[in-house]
């Protein structure tokens, strides 16, 4: 399988200009949600994924995890639901779970929902299948302290034989993974390609 990143994670413009997401600096905030009309203009091509769902063969999408480490999203992001502005639990959020030669590989967006649930929750689906990737954004840009290696050496601890992070992983993060994980985690940027 061979995986290419097309997102500049860093450009300027932003896509879809959205009515539900927000994202908060003090007293400012930046849309970053899909419009609604963009999702209407979609039509039948749009999924509402609530339980897993293959896809292709082999290919799952994989609803939001739980937050079974007790972690609690971050007041920066924001959504308005029936006019009211709330923290945004993403629960829209989906992993793409890769079943090949008796391995997982897992591809997540910025896993907002915390990379240990993710991966945690992606490996009770498919017992005993070992991990071969975990790649994508790990949303480690917020976290401090405890926190940071916390979550790093809860990946560690999955045991995952490559690991490819991008954008929201952010470079504490990175230097995290790197102190925590046995072998280098692979830093993803806009044109790289990585064979699984």
């Amino acid at each position: 399988m061979l995986v290419t990143a097309l997102v500049d994670d860093y450009s300027p413009q932003r896509g879809f200009r959205g009515e539900h997401g927000l994202s908060r600096s003090g007293e400012n905030t930046r849309e970053i949600g899909l419009h609604p009309a963009a999702l209407a203009a979609a039509g039948s091509r749009a999924l509402v994924v609530k339980d897993l769902r293959e896809i292709a063969s082999g290919a799952w999408l994989a609803p939001a995890a739980a937050r079974k480490d007790g972690s609690t999203a971050s007041e920066r992001y924001r959504r308005i639901r029936a006019g009211v502005e709330l923290r945004d639990e993403f629960e829209e959020e989906l992993s793409l779970l890769v079943v090949e030669g008796g391995a997982l590989s897992i591809f997540t967006g910025c896993a907002h929902r915390g990379i240990g649930n993710i991966v945690a929750d992606a490996l009770s689906r498919f017992p005993g299948l070992r991990l071969n990737a975990v790649i994508g954004g790990f949303h480690l840009v917020d976290a401090r302290g405890e926190d940071l290696e916390r979550a790093s050496s809860d990946l560690a601890g999955r045991r995952p034989e490559r690991v490819f992070c991008s954008h929201c992983t952010g470079m504490p993060g990175y230097a995290a993974l790197l102190r925590a994980l046995p072998t280098e985690p692979r830093w993803l940027h806009c044109g790289a390609a990585v064979e699984l």
